[in-house]
């Protein structure tokens, strides 16, 4: 199963309206909910349906065009010849994920666990290749191999995010709050994500007080969602540039903030922030692989916490996301 095949399954099975269209913008392939039912033949060209949506594209994909105040559509860059554009459908307030299926699980959840399946053997046996288990390969077969278990590897990654805010969307995410050592818990996040930065040629900064307190957290979830602002800001800084982590301990709650001097994000499309599949249209952000899922999980993920996130622009450039989390001081 290829990567953009499965991408198709999620599609189908969270019952997302999508389309498939040729270079000159005509629908070849579709969901059944994507048109009208009549519609059995060539439905011809997206804007007989959507005329909103502007033809041809412009600049670097993905694009999104909001249709009507209950519907977006998204414009994918989809890598097949004959069919080089994925329309998504977005209807708001559609929400499968929290539908309940035998067993006490969720529509999503039930999802995700079955399309992990054959990824876990798919990975398994490639490492188990590269590691030159099953003999011996050369260089060429081995580069198809990395190819392969890393794109399996992102596809799970995106599966995890779609498993938290299926949880999320239900209420069935669970919260274990535990002493958690602030200060300790933020030496220990950075040496993680330090090797990474230097790699990129990042400078990393931080500023916090000299004493940070122990405070009753989720450490789980407050790690996913520091981890998807660093790995934000890596990701969209380039060279040469400086990410920045600030701490801010205060009255019942724990603050974080991530910025860097990055490419930023223009003011027209800074609405779109938290929202799912959103990734800026410049060129330097188009390069970079990703779903347009992390931030919006972590944005799901603090909401759900009973705090905010939130974004500001930095000058001349750059980028802030901060977020807080209600705590209290731990006891004992």
């Amino acid at each position: 199963m290829t990567e953009t095949t499965l991408l198709l399954d999620v599609l189908d099975t969270l019952a997302t309206p999508w389309a498939l269209l040729d270079a000159q913008g005509h629908i070849r392939r579709w969901h059944p909910a994507f048109l009208p039912d009549a519609v059995q033949d060539d439905p011809g060209p997206l804007t007989t349906w959507f005329p909103q949506v502007p033809w041809p594209p412009q600049g670097e994909g993905p694009w999104q065009v909001r249709l009507d105040p209950g519907r977006t559509l998204f414009l994918f860059p989809y890598p097949e010849a004959q069919t080089p554009y994925l329309a998504v459908l977005h209807r708001h307030g559609t929400n499968l994920a929290t539908m309940p299926v035998p067993g006490g699980k969720t529509f999503l959840n039930m999802m995700v666990h079955e399309l992990r399946l054959p990824l876990t053997p798919i990975r398994g046996y490639g490492e188990l290749l590269l590691q030159g288990m099953l003999g011996d390969l050369n260089e060429q077969q081995k580069q198809v191999l990395r190819t392969m278990v890393e794109s399996v590897a992102r596809m799970n990654r995106l599966l995890q995010r779609l498993s938290l805010l299926g949880k999320i969307e239900s209420g069935q995410l669970r919260v274990s709050p535990q002493p958690v050592a602030v200060a300790r818990w933020l030496e220990e996040k950075l040496a993680e994500h330090r090797p990474a930065l230097v790699q990129a040629g990042l400078s990393l900064v931080v500023e916090r007080p000299e004493t940070l307190p122990t405070l009753s957290l989720d450490v789980n979830h407050l790690s996913t969602v520091f981890d998807a602002l660093l790995e934000n800001a890596r990701m969209y800084t380039p060279e040469g540039g400086t990410v920045t982590v600030t701490v801010e301990p205060a009255t019942a709650r724990l603050t974080l903030a991530v910025a860097d001097t990055g490419f930023g994000i223009p003011p027209e499309e800074r609405e779109y922030l938290f929202q799912p599949f959103f990734r800026g249209s410049a060129d330097h952000i188009r390069r970079h692989k990703g779903w347009g899922m992390s931030l919006y999980t972590a944005y799901r993920l603090v909401r759900y916490l009973g705090g905010e996130m939130g974004y500001t622009p930095q000058t001349p450039q750059g980028s802030r996301f901060w977020f807080w989390l209600p705590a209290r001081e731990a006891q004992g």
